[in-house]
């Protein structure tokens, strides 16, 4: 398991990463009438891969989505129950190894 640095302080931001190998930006965004956070995954050539996955506790972020070109593997947070979430690391964001999924 791998997490994922996102702590910022900012309501919109991107952070590159790699994930299984292949190097990825994760689109934070926080919707400030519904307080909470909704990710995005674009290709390093800023081609949306996915957007506007709204980001529940401890809820596999990408399940729904590998027949895209989404990392292989799975995306969850614990804890982002505010925008300060992150910063005040309360809440983490974790990737998971597609291989390592099936001895959760």
């Amino acid at each position: 398991m791998q997490q994922i640095p996102i702590g910022v302080d900012a309501n919109d931001y991107r952070v590159t990463v790699e994930l299984s190998g292949v190097v990825y930006v994760l689109h934070m965004k926080w919707n400030s009438e519904g307080q909470f956070w909704v990710l995005g995954i674009e290709n390093l050539n800023e081609q949306v891969q996915l957007s506007g996955v709204k980001i529940i506790h401890t809820s596999p972020l990408l399940q729904l989505f590998h027949y895209l070109d989404v990392p292989e593997g799975e995306i969850v947070v614990t804890n982002a129950t505010d925008r300060m979430a992150f910063v005040e690391n309360r809440g983490q964001m974790y990737y998971v190894e597609a291989s390592d999924l099936a001895t959760l």
